[in-house]
């Protein structure tokens, strides 16, 4: 085997898909509002440039050229209630836990740079159609996220032992997301959904996962927003200014059930801390026919031109969420 092309092929591929949406989504975005500026900035047409180069030419490119890796073929099996229900609570406790993260080293590069970090996707669900951001987030982005970090990369990954598949999945998928705010808690959950998708053998438990992460995580808050004025109470100096407490009696139904909400998270979250604790001790890893010790497996990841090349137009990616 020769770990150093395997391992270019694979970055080389992921590089290709973020770079290539990069392109064509600045080049579809010129050519509409030059062509179609009738069109152009419709909720629609917004989510098309935003995620159609991704969808329709990244991932089908990206899975052409992973093609060229030797598959395996993983053992099937199966997911309880029960199980399921558990590995929900462990995922709200990694997205809860990485989104402290990540607020916290965005507040550490702003303080630190004086630039502040935006968040391109939030701000495109908050302001756009909710059926568009209920299709494009909660139904499409699991679906062929799942096959492209998961399928396609852990079906030829996995003959370096299940520490290497599981450590790359996650990985790359949390480079990919491109922004401060979601990159821990998309590495842990792509660890998790790569340990899930080894030992069943399935994608469906983890688009379901997925599915309801992405809801629960950012479409149901989406809900809520919409109706919160968090500029106006962020920015009070007192929770007595009239304004504000207006603002609160008008809007005192969609804050408690916020509230609510957001504590019934916090609950399951500490739940799956519990079982995460649990799961790790009893956690199986197996080896796989190529497998090193880590600092071997260290060298043979990130020895390549093509890992390389993917980090580098991910951190082109984080930069360009920085503005002064």
């Amino acid at each position: 085997m020769n770990y150093r092309k395997f391992f270019s092929r694979t970055g080389m591929s992921y590089f290709v898909l973020a770079i290539v949406t990069m392109i064509l989504a600045q080049a579809v975005s010129a050519a509409i509002s030059h062509f179609a500026p009738q069109i152009y900035g419709t909720d629609l047409m917004t989510y098309v440039i935003a995620l159609g180069p991704l969808y329709l030419v990244g991932f089908p490119l990206c899975a052409v050229m992973m093609k060229k890796l030797p598959k395996m073929r993983i053992l099937q099996g199966s997911l309880r209630a029960g199980r399921w229900i558990a590995l929900l609570c462990i995922c709200l406790f990694i997205m809860l836990a990485g989104n402290l993260m990540g607020n916290a080293l965005v507040n550490i590069i702003s303080n630190l740079t004086g630039m502040e970090m935006s968040f391109d996707l939030q701000e495109l669900m908050l302001e756009e159609n909710l059926l568009y951001s209920f299709l494009f987030s909660v139904v499409l982005a699991p679906v062929l996220e799942e096959v492209m970090f998961r399928k396609v990369l852990i079906d030829r990954v996995i003959v370096f032992g299940d520490r290497t598949a599981i450590f790359l999945s996650g990985f790359l998928f949390g480079l990919f997301h491109g922004n401060f705010y979601q990159v821990f808690y998309a590495f842990g959950l792509g660890c998790l959904f790569a340990y899930i998708y080894i030992r069943t053998g399935r994608l469906r438990y983890t688009i379901s996962l997925h599915m309801t992460i992405n809801f629960l995580g950012g479409f149901v808050p989406l809900l809520f927003l919409r109706h919160i004025d968090l500029d106006l109470l962020t920015s009070a100096q007192s929770l007595q200014d009239p304004e504000v407490l207006r603002f609160i009696y008008d809007h005192l139904g969609v804050l408690a059930g916020y509230g609510v909400f957001e504590i019934g998270l916090f609950i399951l979250g500490l739940i799956g801390l519990f079982r995460l604790v649990t799961a790790l001790k009893a956690l199986d890893l197996r080896p796989g026919e190529y497998s090193a010790p880590a600092r071997v497996m260290a060298k043979r990841i990130f020895g390549n031109a093509g890992i390389w090349l993917f980090i580098g137009v991910c951190i082109l990616m984080f930069a360009g969420t920085m503005t002064a």
